[in-house]
């Protein structure tokens, strides 16, 4: 494809101009002059080539906002903000694949990093299972001990699951969310990789505040008073630093 300025036939940069003359065009606000005429700069006159813009031109022909829109989705007419009339519960739902009652309302916009649906409600974003789960029963109940909190879990999530992220995670199905303390919704998944934990593990992960797993019985993790951990005796570890002895003198 050749430049569009007549008896030039350099190929095409951007616009329709070579790149001599995109770059006059840039510099001067006409592709035919040879330097910027005196004065300071020129009264740009090139607008947006979207239909009904009339804002200046930013690059590739476009203004700023929709260079951003092109350059991000690929299409200028593009925005990802969409305005709804109902306000922000209309635009909740219909960011929603509704299906059965007893299936799973996966969620239909870009999600967050762990894989959950994200909103903007009340000015803050948030977790649209969070969001469903109030729009049905009003509030999300508090807990009494602020390091074991109130969290959202997924009814629908079982050990079947073996994808990551996991799918579920966009549900938003309030038949599917049940409010639990953190300890109890990391319990009920606690066992289910046997290449993290099995029954019966004692390792360090299960002594956390915030996750009270039962112990087997001859446990002897850090829960306990530790007697069963103590240093046998003669022990040479570096808990005793051995200490030179001086001998005795003569007398």
């Amino acid at each position: 494809m050749e430049c569009t300025i007549d008896d030039c036939g350099e190929k095409v940069k951007s616009n329709g101009w070579c790149v001599k003359h995109y770059w006059r065009w840039k510099r001067t606000g006409d592709p035919l002059a040879l330097r910027r005429p005196s004065g300071g700069r020129p009264r740009v006159i090139a607008e947006c080539l979207v239909d009904g813009c009339h804002a200046q031109v930013h690059s590739k022909g476009y203004c700023g906002k929709h260079y951003l829109r092109w350059r991000r989705y690929g299409d200028p007419l593009i925005a990802r903000r969409v305005a709804y009339e109902g306000g922000q519960l209309e635009a909740f739902w219909a960011s929603v694949d509704k299906r059965g009652p007893d299936e799973c309302w996966p969620w239909t916009r870009p999600i967050h990093g762990p894989g959950y649906g994200q909103i903007r409600w009340d000015r803050r974003p948030q977790y649209a299972h969070r969001v469903s789960y109030i729009l049905e029963h009003g509030s999300i109940p508090e807990s009494g001990d602020p390091g074991d909190p109130i969290e959202i879990d997924h009814l629908c999530h079982t050990k079947a699951c073996a994808e990551r992220p996991c799918p579920h995670r966009k549900c938003v199905n309030p038949a599917h969310l049940h409010a639990k303390k953190r300890s109890e919704n990391t319990a009920r998944t606690a066992f289910w990789d046997p290449k993290v934990c099995r029954e019966g593990c004692t390792c360090a992960r299960h002594d956390h505040p915030r996750v009270n797993l039962p112990c087997p019985a001859g446990c002897t993790c850090r829960r306990h008073d530790g007697e069963s951990r103590k240093c046998p005796a003669g022990c040479g570890c570096r808990k005793h630093p051995r200490r030179p002895q001086v001998p005795a003198m003569a007398m």
